[in-house]
Order: structure tokens, then sequence, then C-alpha cells
């Protein structure tokens, strides 16, 4: 049985922690990173991913 759920996605570039509180709705984050520094060798960015389900 194969099951489908769409989802409305947000890009979010962002440095504070209140991605990862809970929320009142079914709601899916991926936290990585981006802007790969040669120079610093380290990321310069957050990126988060957030998705809200909007059919069940």
């Amino acid at each position: 049985m194969t099951m489908t759920k769409s989802f409305i996605i947000k890009w979010l570039i962002i440095n504070n922690i209140e991605v990862t509180y809970p929320s009142q709705q079914s709601e899916i984050t991926l936290i990585t990173c981006s802007r790969w520094s040669k120079e610093d060798g380290r990321y310069l960015e957050r990126l988060v991913v957030k998705g809200r389900l909007v059919s069940p």
C-alpha cells in the first residue's frame, strides 16, 4: 500500500533555534548547512527547510 502526503515547503536561512520548537501543525523540518567557505574551512549559514502538511 502506498500513501501520499502533500506538503507546502518553505526555505529559510536563519540563525535562531526557534525552528526546533514544537508546533501545533503537522510539520517536517530539515536543518543543514550552506555556503561552504574554503577560506574559513566551515559553513557560513544554516539552511532550514520546513514543510507543512496540507493533505492527510
